[in-house]
Order: C-alpha cells, then sequence, then structure tokens
C-alpha cells in the first residue's frame, strides 16, 4: 500500500510474468535479468530490443500467431544440462512434449557452475537456477551421470532430437601448460581458494577479462596479456566494456597486448613483444584463450530421429543469449 505504481525496465523485458509469479509464490521460476545490457545497447543501435534471456521479446506477434497451436505430443530427447539443454527441454515440456533430458555430468547449469564460485555473476547464476527450476516443474524426465553415444542414444526412440553437448576450454600449445601453477579460466574459479597472490591471465577476451576482476577483488595482483592489439573489452557490449574499464583502473589490474605468451615456467610465463623474450613472474597462470564445441555427438546422431537439431556450444560457442535462443526456437519447431 506503500506506492500506487511500480515502474520497472529490465526485469519486466527479462520476464513480462515476473509480478504475477511473485505474487502467486513462484519467484524462483522467473527468469531474471542477468544485467548484461543487451537491451539497453540494442535500443541506441537497434529498431527492435532484444534479451538474453527472453528470446520471445520483440517477437511476440508471429510466436503468439505461427506458433500459438500447441503441436501433437512427441517423444523428445535432449542431450546435455547447460543452460541451452534445459531451456530446449523446458520450452518442448511446455509446449506438451513428452521429454528426457539426459546429462553425463552429476549436476544441471553447465558451464555456469562457475557461477557459484564468482560473486559477480549472481544474476547469472540466479537465472540458471530459475531455469533448472522451471524444468524440475515441467514433468521433463531428467537422468544425471547418463552419458550417451550414438551406439546408445537411438534406444530412446525419439521423435526429435536436441543436442546441447555444450564445448570445452581450449588448451594451447604453449610449452609448459601441464605444469602445476597453470589452469583454465574455468579451473581456476572451481579451485580459487589455492590461487597465489600474483596472477598472469592468458588472453584477453571477455572471460579472461571478468575473471581477472573477480580475482583482483580479492587482493590479488592480477596482470592480463593478450597476443594481439585490441582494446580492453573489445568485443563486449559498450557499457559492459566500460565497466571493465573501470575496474581495472580501480583494482590496478594491468593489460598488456602484443605480449604473446612464449613458454610457461614454475615461476612465471616467458612473454614476447616488441621488445623481445621477457620473463614475467607469477604464482598462477590461468588460460582463458577460448572455447571449443563438442560437435561429434550431433555429426554422429543424425539417423538416430527423424529430426536431430544441435544449439548453444556444440555449434559455436558464444554467450548465453545466442544458446537460450537457439534452443528456444528449435524447440519451439519440433
Amino acid at each position: 500500500g506503500d506506492g500506487d505504481l511500480i515502474g520497472m525496465c529490465r526485469g519486466i523485458l527479462a520476464d513480462p510474468y515476473l509480478p504475477e509469479k511473485a505474487r502467486t509464490g513462484r519467484a524462483d521460476r522467473i527468469s531474471v535479468c542477468t544485467r548484461c545490457m543487451r537491451c539497453v545497447a540494442d535500443a541506441g543501435t537497434k529498431k527492435v530490443v532484444s534479451c538474453s534471456v527472453n528470446p520471445r521479446l520483440g517477437r511476440e506477434g508471429r510466436l503468439n500467431g505461427e506458433y500459438a497451436r500447441r503441436p501433437a505430443s512427441k517423444k523428445i530427447l535432449v542431450v546435455g544440462g547447460g543452460i541451452a539443454g534445459v531451456t530446449a527441454a523446458v520450452t518442448a515440456a511446455e509446449r506438451g512434449h513428452r521429454v528426457t533430458l539426459c546429462e553425463r555430468e552429476n549436476f544441471l547449469g553447465g558451464i555456469l557452475r562457475y557461477t557459484d564460485r564468482d560473486e559477480l555473476k549472481d544474476d547469472l547464476r540466479r537465472f540458471r537456477d530459475g531455469m533448472i527450476s522451471r524444468l524440475m516443474a515441467s514433468g521433463t524426465r531428467v537422468e544425471l551421470g547418463r552419458e550417451l553415444t550414438p551406439e546408445n542414444i537411438g534406444a530412446y526412440g525419439a521423435d526429435g532430437i536436441i543436442i546441447a553437448a555444450g564445448s570445452e576450454e581450449l588448451k594451447p600449445d604453449i610449452p609448459g601448460c601441464g605444469l602445476p601453477n597453470v589452469m583454465t579460466v574455468l579451473e581456476a574459479y572451481h579451485r580459487r581458494e589455492s590461487l597465489g597472490h600474483e596472477i598472469l591471465i592468458v588472453g584477453g577476451g571477455l572471460s579472461g577479462c571478468e575473471a581477472a576482476v573477480s580475482f583482483a577483488r580479492e587482493g590479488r595482483s592480477v596482470t592480463v596479456v593478450r597476443r594481439g592489439t585490441a582494446p580492453l573489452g573489445s568485443g563486449a557490449n559498450p557499457l559492459i566494456a566500460e565497466c571493465l574499464r573501470q575496474e581495472f583502473e580501480e583494482h590496478s589490474i594491468a593489460y598488456r597486448t602484443e605480449s604473446p605468451c612464449l613458454e610457461i615456467t614454475e615461476s612465471g610465463a616467458v612473454l614476447g613483444g616488441p621488445a623481445g623474450r621477457t620473463l614475467f613472474p607469477a604464482d598462477q597462470v590461468i588460460l582463458a584463450v577460448g572455447m571449443r564445441p563438442r560437435e561429434s555427438l550431433y555429426l554422429a546422431c543424425f539417423p538416430a530421429a527423424d529430426k536431430v537439431t544441435a544449439v548453444g556450444d556444440c555449434v559455436r560457442p558464444r554467450d548465453v543469449g545466442a544458446a537460450v535462443s537457439e534452443a528456444y526456437f528449435a524447440a519451439m519447431d519440433l
């Protein structure tokens, strides 16, 4: 009773039913805004605003027309329990299909599990948890610890299969990558208590820069190096890039371009550059050089069903918005 009107912007774009879900005690099923600022960037550059977690935004007319009629119920198999697989399963189940989701690990969420270990990703973790909650309420049969292969996938007798096998971190062919002081960026999140004080991050993309901010906030000395000349935050939403720049300045994070990592030693790394080879001392070397799609299962499974579709990172590693959108429309097209 304290207000006559409450206004929301990004929260309602992410989930137009947010107030109703909260009012009826279903807050755990809200698609939470992740503060990626995609909508704000779109508002300044495009005619249609889009949302990373709400693929319906801007397409309501088409979806309420072309996809309004519920299809005949089919038996659907979703392979992979990351955010793409969960989105596909939820969408298909809520459309009335009989869905089974198989995940080879003993947990759901895929690589977004790292958000449990990064306080800066609290909104992304809440979105992940909300999607898992919707999955459990959708009637989907979930099989954890179940790895599917081209040999056993046909046993499900599915009318349609959605492959969301995700991606895996790349490990560059750099001498010394196997030393104990070397981790990938996802490994570093899960083992952050064991990280040393002086950290060198190899890779200046978004994942490497965000990890740098997360670790520097704990008082560590962090340097990010990259092979090329791209500026800090290149390729990211301009608002996120500016936030990164401010965080790097506030926490004295060094960012070095034209500094390829040539070799890793027990005491740091050998970097190249215009001045030649230099030894950079570090307690920990963290590799953030990209992801590789797990595409082999998709390529081997075409004969297993009339319709086999790949979505998310197993097609090409990208962001959460791409995974959610692809998975949603793949399920809507069944």
